[in-house]
């Protein structure tokens, strides 16, 4: 028997709620993550029951956002091109015709420069790399990494590493990092020797647009109010080395961060979220209605305006933005291949030029002196104690029989001087 059309609406209309209630699409209280599913109900990815609704292997996307991407169990186009957080944009190979090819991981072994950079650089890098490459007509081809210092250096440096299923390069021409402890253990390992400083800047709080929260500055991230989108503690230098200072400093670190060290995942449940990968998913994050307020670069703040992204910035008065501590350090990999050579010295030459700093600073990034700009001996890693010899895996950094137990005098003196 045929269903007449009442009854096929209605069944349409029973079949629609259906398929909404099986990717929990339904009204809840609390902080949802923008695709009206608790964050809190969803742990590991999946509901309350275990279940996966979307069929993926933890239950997140890539970016280890809703599994259901906005359309339930479905794929969002809109979401795929706008929710990468610019990683589509993090391994680039510039030609000198002005050609550039995104993810083509291969040429990190062939390009005739290979530079692996500290991420929050990626906007700079097409006008710089088109500008050397004007300047300097033989490198043909310039393969550039932006990721965080510490990623490349745990991830591609030290031992074998694999971008979405391909292994990168082990020896790049050019490594430089927002950490000059980074290029320290580089040259204990020999390989660099000398480094410059090129480059600086400093933290700002990203917002959305129009500011809705009326956050007013850094002591504002202890309201409760707020959910935060934080670079993550393990392998974000802008927060292992500056953010967490200065969160120590306002005495605010165990409030906002709950003393956890995780990584794409809730450090508090609800309340502070510590990005996956780096920080350009916290734009992301705030845009999708996930959070309010995240620490970035100054400078991401001033791409992000500029690129008609949906944030703004609130300023972070010094000392608290660190502006004095964060400096851009860079240098050859000696480890690298030896037929690049010529062309790693020539770009440090250009990057040290009145030339380069100006497109820097066009980004936001705040100019090197010239002093910085020369290249001189990496220094070598301190030694607490000042002996000769320090033990080779500074267990116990002065050779002595007895360490402090809290590591507080690791000199084992009765006295701390």
């Amino acid at each position: 028997m045929f269903l007449n059309n009442k009854m096929k609406f209605i069944l349409l209309i029973f079949l629609v709620f259906f398929a909404m209630a099986s990717c929990g699409k339904k009204k809840d209280h609390g902080h949802s993550d923008g695709h009206g599913m608790k964050s809190h109900d969803m742990k590991g990815g999946h509901d309350k029951m275990g279940n996966n609704p979307c069929g993926m292997k933890d239950g997140h996307d890539k970016m280890g956002n809703n599994p259901c991407g906005g359309n339930p169990c479905g794929k969002d186009k809109t979401a795929q091109k706008k929710g990468d957080a610019g990683h589509g944009k993090d391994y680039r190979t510039f030609h000198a015709d002005g050609k550039i090819d995104m993810g083509k991981i291969g040429d990190s072994y062939k390009a005739d420069l290979v530079m692996y950079l500290a991420g929050n650089q990626f906007m700079v890098m097409k006008e710089l790399i088109q500008d050397f490459q004007k300047k300097n007509p033989a490198i043909k081809t310039v393969y550039v990494e932006t990721i965080p210092p510490g990623q490349i250096l745990k991830g591609q440096l030290l031992k074998q590493g694999k971008i979405e299923g391909k292994e990168t390069s082990m020896k790049p021409d050019i490594f430089a990092s927002v950490n000059l402890g980074h290029l320290k253990k580089l040259k204990k390992k020999g390989k660099m020797s000398k480094y410059m400083i090129y480059t600086h800047n400093k933290l700002e709080l990203m917002v959305a647009k129009g500011n809705p929260k009326k956050i007013k500055g850094p002591k504002d991230l202890s309201r409760d109010d707020l959910v935060k989108s934080l670079p993550n503690p393990l392998t974000e230098g802008i927060f292992k080395f500056y953010g967490s200072k200065m969160l120590k400093d306002l005495k605010l670190y165990e409030k906002v961060t709950g003393g956890k060290m995780v990584r794409g995942a809730w450090a508090i449940e609800g309340k502070t979220w510590f990005t996956k990968r780096h920080h350009r998913e916290t734009p992301d994050r705030i845009e999708k209605g996930k959070a309010d307020v995240g620490i970035v670069w100054a400078t991401e703040v001033m791409h992000a305006k500029a690129t008609n992204r949906g944030v703004e910035g609130v300023a972070i008065p010094a000392p608290y933005n660190m502006q004095s501590k964060v400096g851009y350090a860079i240098g050859h990999y000696e480890a690298g291949r030896k037929e690049n050579a010529k062309n790693a010295e020539a770009f440090l030459m250009y990057l040290a030029s009145d030339a380069a700093q100006d497109i820097y600073a066009k980004y936001g990034f705040i100019k090197a002196s010239k002093a910085e700009r020369k290249l001189k001996p990496i220094p070598e890693p301190k030694n607490p104690c000042g002996a000769k010899k320090m033990d080779k895996k500074m267990k116990n950094p002065c050779g002595a029989k007895k360490m402090d137990k809290k590591m507080k005098n690791p000199c084992g003196d009765k006295k701390k001087g």
